[in-house]
């Protein structure tokens, strides 16, 4: 499953709980908890495990991830989450049935993304 150059947000509870280490920077391809300061990652966890929002052919899917790579996806999306938006790096956006309908700032916090994003 491809993911794309963008996405994701842990479930409720997940990346809000992720300790970081600076030392320790995930393989490229594989989704991540991270620390992001002003829309860009500032440092990445060890490959992540949980369920994340991921980009898959154009739209956000739940789904579940197992040491970084996604397992099984539920389908579309409906709720936040942080999505990468290019130059400005990530943001935090609102989706409804897999689809971007608006983006706020740059997000500054922890997230679950991809690796190979930036």
């Amino acid at each position: 499953m491809a993911l794309g150059s963008a996405v994701l947000h842990a479930g409720a509870g997940h990346a809000e709980d992720a300790v970081m280490s600076p030392r320790h920077t995930p393989l490229p391809g594989t989704v991540a908890r991270c620390v992001l300061t002003a829309g860009h990652p500032a440092f990445c966890g060890a490959p992540y495990t949980g369920r994340a929002v991921l980009l898959q052919q154009g739209v956000y899917n739940m789904c579940d991830v197992t040491l970084g790579a996604a397992r099984f996806c539920y389908g579309p999306y409906t709720g936040q989450a942080v999505i990468w938006q290019g130059r400005s790096g990530y943001a935090r956006c609102d989706l409804t049935t897999g689809r971007v309908t608006f983006c706020y700032q740059p997000y500054t916090g922890k997230a679950v993304i991809p690796q190979n994003a930036e």
